[in-house]
């Protein structure tokens, strides 16, 4: 049973209503529990301590350990975007975490199509769900799994801040700076085009200017990442110089260490 507790936040949208949980199994299926029931305020955030459930996109899984990290979900009804469009909103949210990242200092890369790194290390990553229906967005839930004082990892590519700046956060302090970012990009996403996002997005985009490893038909290429449309396909540039458009799945990146 949810128990919220009154938070305003300002004027900004993300977190202008709060509902914290000491633990759950999937703070994304909080909120969509609670579409089913009523019609929530675009910006609810639900918190927890701890996910049971955690997952990322497409299946995989987020490790987080209680009361170390910031976890929680929030609802946008972005209805108007065009319903090809809807990799604009995953842009959206990557480039608000990576805004919160650079006011504390730290240079985040946007690997696509939605995790945050750290010098090749996964920080952050989103799992977005939408609801559709023929026309446009009935409304899209956003979950967010930041690293922040962990220190310990099953996976080896993982990183947090604590691991990066040496200092321990209050979670308190950074989730109204999160929230207020998020809100800053998606209300930015409503006023300008799509060109100016894409240059910001690609801008952060890992293997921009770099060479990195992808594993595509079973085998290891190096490749440059040269941008992503609105549809979220990645076009990519190998060495020979030829250029091909990927979709979701079809290539991986393979981060080492």
């Amino acid at each position: 049973m949810l128990a919220p507790f009154n938070t305003i936040m300002n004027t900004q949208l993300v977190g202008i209503s709060i509902i914290h949980l000491s633990e759950t199994d999937s703070t994304n299926r909080a909120i969509k529990n609670k579409l089913i029931q009523e019609k929530v305020p675009e910006g609810l955030v639900v918190s927890t301590d701890y996910q049971t459930l955690g997952r990322g996109q497409f299946g995989n899984s987020w490790e987080s350990a209680a009361g170390q990290n910031l976890l929680f979900s929030t609802v946008f009804y972005p209805k108007f975007l065009k319903l090809n469009e809807s990799y604009r909103l995953t842009m959206s949210v990557c480039l608000g975490i990576c805004d919160f990242l650079a006011e504390l200092n730290v240079k985040a890369e946007i690997k696509w199509p939605n995790d945050i790194l750290f010098e090749g290390r996964k920080l952050s990553g989103t799992l977005l769900e939408s609801s559709l229906n023929s026309r446009n967005f009935e409304y899209c839930v956003v979950g967010i799994g930041l690293n922040v004082n962990q220190v310990a990892f099953a996976n080896s590519m993982a990183v947090s801040l604590r691991q990066i700046s040496r200092q321990q956060y209050p979670l308190s302090e950074l989730y109204p700076i999160l929230y207020s970012h998020l809100s800053k990009r998606y209300l930015h996403l409503k006023e300008v085009g799509q060109v100016q996002q894409q240059r910001d997005f690609n801008q952060r985009l890992y293997g921009n200017q770099q060479r990195v490893p992808i594993i595509w038909q079973e085998k290891e290429h190096w490749v440059f990442c040269r941008g992503v449309d609105p549809q979220g396909n990645l076009l990519v540039e190998f060495n020979d110089g030829s250029f091909q458009l990927f979709k979701h799945k079809e290539i991986s990146f393979l981060l080492k260490s």
